[in-house]
């Protein structure tokens, strides 16, 4: 159902009251933690518009055309400076709040001159404390940039499943997943992944959507680089949330192209040496808003004897609480670029906010989900 065209400016006006409050914080801590002079003023005020010249252009795009440009980069940079600078705002809340607290427990016996003295004054430990938060940020996006374009990591696991068929035990899979063919991933890049992939003999390929990045016409370079992708059991494929950003009929027709069967609330049955198991691939969460379809496991299953060992292929991990209701032995999925943005070496990152499925390997009530990096 169409939005109103009330609802959608109520709703916009909500998002963008927030981003401009949060904006004109910024630039208020960033005025008066300085030199509040009127050249300083200046400089804060020039780069606080430069660095929202993608939202500015965005929101009249909203305005004109009631959705957003089709463009990843431009919306990323946005919701990434939005990012940044709520957290800063939370960090210069946290380290006023720090220096506060810090001079009402301090000794009374020091003297006011000793006390001066021997610590940093309010402006400037928070000048300190705004310099040190731009440098961690700066340091964080360009090694986040570096490891993005450099060669990606091979992550080798071993999965214990108790129920799996003699036949298949020690099955090789190489999983791939967000491949985002676009800006970020071209076609000697894919081409690089894919042979890496192939060194590695894998029995099946399972790759868990995102061909495209949000265009149409980023799905050739995609199937230049995997067309005829071919392992001994097969290769199996779901369909992404950005498959369905760009055209999902494009996106289809150009796996049928490079040969690469997808599975959309489906099932196959793979028998291997006299034993059976089932992978079972369900549609996008996101396919409801585009094509009036969404993920179904329960469709996906019909059909298939109960006891039968059960993989399933399913681009969100935020669907795995549907799965676990049918006692599926082990799920693949990516979306969430192992949280996005995060704390290096935890859990604590912006996937978190969507469900709490962010990277790595999972297990449950005998259930197993491992959600791809991508």
């Amino acid at each position: 159902m169409p939005t109103s065209s009330s609802t959608f400016f109520i709703r916009q006006l909500i998002i963008q009251s927030i981003y401009v409050l949060l904006q004109f914080a910024v630039y208020r801590i960033l005025r008066s933690q300085f030199w509040d002079t009127p050249l300083w003023r200046t400089i804060v005020l020039a780069a606080m518009v430069s660095i929202n010249l993608p939202w500015l252009f965005t929101s009249a795009y909203l305005i004109i055309f009631r959705r957003p440009p089709q463009s990843y980069t431009l919306l990323v940079t946005i919701f990434g400076w939005f990012m940044l600078a709520l957290i800063y705002v939370l960090y210069f809340a946290i380290m006023r709040a720090g220096y506060a607290l810090w001079e009402v427990i301090q000794p009374a016996s020091l003297s006011a001159t000793t006390a001066a003295s021997a610590a940093l004054t309010r402006r400037a430990f928070l000048q300190k404390a705004t310099i040190g938060f731009g440098a961690v940020a700066l340091l964080s996006s360009t090694r986040g940039i570096w490891m993005a374009r450099g060669k990606p990591r091979l992550e080798h696991i071993t999965l214990h499943l108790p129920n799996l068929p003699a036949a298949f035990d020690g099955l090789r899979i190489v999983q791939l997943s967000d491949f985002h063919s676009g800006p970020y991933m071209s076609r000697e890049q894919m081409l690089a992944i894919r042979q890496m992939a192939e060194e590695l003999k894998p029995d099946l390929y399972f790759l868990t959507g995102d061909f495209v990045d949000t265009l149409p016409e980023q799905m050739p370079p995609f199937v230049d680089a995997f067309e005829k992708l071919q392992a001994p059991l097969g290769v199996f494929a779901v369909l992404g949330n950005h498959d369905y950003f760009a055209k999902i009929e494009t996106v289809e027709a150009g796996l049928s192209a490079a040969r690469l069967p997808w599975l959309r609330n489906q099932h196959h049955i793979l028998e291997y040496r006299g034993e059976k198991l089932a992978i079972i691939g369900v549609d996008d969460l996101w396919a409801s808003r585009f094509a009036h379809r969404g993920p179904n496991i329960a469709n996906a299953l019909q059909g298939l004897p109960e006891d039968i060992f059960k993989i399933c292929l399913s681009h969100q991990p935020n669907y795995w609480h549907e799965i676990k209701k049918h006692r599926l032995d082990v799920t693949f999925c990516g979306h969430t670029h192992g949280g996005q943005i995060g704390i290096v070496g935890t859990q604590i990152s912006l996937a978190r906010l969507a469900g709490p499925y962010v990277a790595g390997l999972y297990k449950e009530n005998g259930m197993q989900l491992y959600v791809n990096r991508g």
